[in-house]
């Protein structure tokens, strides 16, 4: 159990941490704030993990760790609140529901709550006062995704609403799980180490963060590979006519869809797609899509030459 405990510790601090670099990435290519927060978010659970497994495989951290002056709200309390300040960050972001300012008394609220928490000598009482306001917090987040799927404000997403529903639905289901969690452990009246709904939510933030950049990734090249049609026409001395046609190739039209877009007959249409494929050394339509992604490499490799070459770099 102690292995499989180390082991899982070591998986999920590694795949944090390359999903933090990764967003952290895209943050700098693209400079959207959702990527800002997802980096932060995974940042933080990064830094949980390390911590929680200090805990439990480095008896002298946990002795310095608890004789530390307020140690519990101010190394952990706020951090599980950082991380839950990032959901709220992301959930405004997909759900278009931003923070207000009236917001801001709530979280200093829980600050301040957190601290006094934390002087308590049970450190039962003190550990159930802290998941208490965290899962106030979490239902709260929670609330302000479901009212954004009943109203259909869900902006600028990736992820399509299916996979949407989905992440709330799972939220919520830790949200609860993880209150409920907490009152029973306070009931009890011991201390938990390891809340399973925490570990629950950790692997479903990782699963959705990957769905996210495999979605991001397959839109970034659907967006990307028409725009790579002119560079494609003016290396390979297309005709107008022809990079029409490729055009609506790319699109994945049917001979008789285009056809009837560009008001010719679909002989026309394949003698067009036969000089095309000629000129662009294919086959067919089933190695179009290989040739356009190497297209598009070779265009962007293009566009950084010409850029060093206006900069004098």
């Amino acid at each position: 159990m102690v292995y499989l405990l180390f082991f899982y510790d070591m998986g999920m601090t590694m795949a944090n941490a390359a999903l933090c670099i990764v967003f952290a990435a895209l943050f700098v290519r693209n400079r959207s704030p959702l990527h800002l927060w997802l980096a932060i978010l995974f940042g933080l659970c990064t830094a949980d993990i390390v911590l929680m497994y200090l805990f439990d495989f480095v008896p002298d951290f946990q002795l310095l760790f608890s004789a530390f002056p307020g140690s519990s709200p101010f190394l952990y309390g706020y951090l599980h609140l950082g991380i839950l300040l990032t959901f709220r960050f992301i959930a405004g972001f997909i759900f278009d529901q931003p923070p207000a300012a009236r917001e801001s008394a709530l979280w200093i609220l829980c600050c301040t709550y957190l601290a006094v928490a934390g002087s308590l000598s049970e450190a039962v009482v003190e550990e159930f006062a802290e998941n208490l306001c965290i899962g106030v917090l979490q239902l709260y987040i929670m609330g302000i995704g479901i009212r954004g799927l009943r109203k259909g404000d869900v902006g600028g997403r990736v992820l399509d609403s299916k996979a949407v529903v989905a992440l709330v639905a799972s939220f919520a289901f830790c949200s609860v799980g993880y209150l409920a969690w907490s009152i029973g452990s306070f009931a009890a009246g011991w201390e938990s180490p390891r809340n399973v709904f925490v570990e629950l939510s950790g692997g479903i933030n990782f699963v959705f963060a990957c769905l996210y950049l495999v979605a991001y990734a397959r839109k970034l090249r659907e967006a990307s590979v028409p725009a790579v049609v002119p560079f494609v026409a003016k290396r390979y001395d297309l005709t107008k006519r022809e990079e029409e046609m490729l055009e609506m190739l790319v699109e994945g039209l049917s001979n008789q869809q285009i056809s009837s877009q560009a008001f010719i007959s679909v002989g026309t249409v394949k003698t067009h797609a036969h000089n095309i494929y000629a000129k662009l050394g294919i086959k067919g339509r089933a190695d179009l899509a290989e040739f356009l992604e190497r297209e598009l490499t070779d265009s962007l490799d293009h566009r950084v030459d010409a850029r060093s070459a206006r900069t004098g770099g």
